[in-house]
C-alpha cells in the first residue's frame, strides 16, 4: 500500500543518510538530523532503528529535541549510544520526568533498559547518584506485570537494593518456571546487603532445588552452578562458617 511504501522510502533515506554521514557539511548533517528527529517516535520499528542509528552518528545538537519527543525511549537510547558519559544527566533528567504509572508494560520495558543503558555506558556515577537511582526504582517495585518486574529486578540487583531479596526467594519456593527461578536466583546472587543467616540459607536451599529439577541442556546445571559459587565467593569467612556445610556444592547429576 502507499503508506508502506512511503515508510519504506523513508527508512532507505535515513539508511543512505547514516551510510553518507561522514561525507556530509554542517547543512547536510542538520537536514538528517532533523528528518531522523521526527522518526524517532514511529510506530514502525524498523523506520524508528534507522532514525536511531543516524541519531547516534551525529551531533545531539543536530536532533535531539529539534523534532519529535525527546523523552522517548528511542531518542534516548541514541543519546547513550552517541556519548554516554557527557549525556547521561540528561538521560537522568529525563527518566525521572517520566510518569511511571501511566505506562502500559512495553512503555515501562523501554525506559527500564534506557537507565540500564545509562549506568552500562555513562561512565561512573557517584554514591549519591547510584543511592537516588536506587530509591527511584526500588519505588516501582513490583509493578505486577511479570516482564516489567523481571527487568526491574534485573536493574535493582545491578544498584544492590535488597528489596528484591525476599520476592526473589519467594519465587524460588514457588510454583514459578525454571526460566523465571533462574533469573530471579542471579539477580538475588548479584546483591551483597540486606542478608541475614536465614536468607542465606533459604537462598541456597533453594538454588540446590532449582539444580536438582533443572531439565535442559548439558550447560544448564553449570549455569545454575555459577549462580551458586557467585554467591558464595562473595560470602564473608563468618557467613561460609554459620552456614556449615552448606557452603559446598551439590554433587553433580549422575
Amino acid at each position: 500500500c502507499a503508506a508502506a511504501h512511503c515508510k519504506r522510502a523513508k527508512r532507505r533515506e535515513l539508511e543512505t543518510a547514516a551510510i553518507d554521514v561522514e561525507h556530509s557539511d554542517d547543512f547536510g548533517r542538520a537536514v538528517s538530523g532533523m528528518s531522523a528527529a521526527r522518526q524517532l517516535s514511529s510506530t514502525d520499528p524498523f523506520l524508528r532503528n534507522a532514525a536511531r542509528i543516524l541519531c547516534e552518528q551525529l551531533p545531539a545538537d543536530d536532533w535531539f529535541g529539534q523534532a519529535g519527543d525527546r523523552d522517548s525511549p528511542t531518542a534516548l537510547v541514541a543519546l547513550l549510544h552517541n556519548d554516554g558519559p557527557r549525556h547521561r544527566n540528561t538521560v537522568l533528567l529525563a527518566l525521572g520526568r517520566i510518569d511511571w504509572a501511566k505506562l502500559d508494560e512495553s512503555a515501562c520495558i523501554a525506559y527500564l533498559r534506557v537507565a540500564q543503558l545509562a549506568l552500562l555506558r555513562g561512565g561512573d556515577f557517584d554514591a549519591g547518584t547510584l543511592g537516588s537511582l536506587r530509591r527511584q526504582f526500588a519505588a516501582l517495585y513490583p509493578r505486577g506485570a511479570r516482564d516489567a518486574d523481571s527487568e526491574l529486578v534485573r536493574l535493582l540487583a545491578y544498584l544492590d537494593e535488597p528489596a528484591i531479596l525476599a520476592p526473589s526467594l519467594a519465587v524460588l519456593a514457588s510454583d514459578a518456571t525454571q526460566e523465571e527461578k533462574i533469573h530471579y536466583a542471579r539477580c538475588a546472587s548479584i546483591v551483597k546487603s540486606g542478608w541475614s543467616p536465614e536468607t542465606r540459607r533459604q537462598f541456597l536451599e533453594r538454588v540446590d532445588a532449582l539444580r536438582a529439577k533443572a531439565v535442559g541442556g548439558a550447560s544448564l546445571t553449570k549455569f545454575v552452578d555459577e549462580i551458586r559459587a557467585r554467591f558464595v565467593d562473595g560470602l564473608a569467612p563468618e557467613e561460609r562458617s554459620a552456614l556449615g556445610s552448606l557452603v559446598s556444592s551439590p554433587n553433580t547429576k549422575s
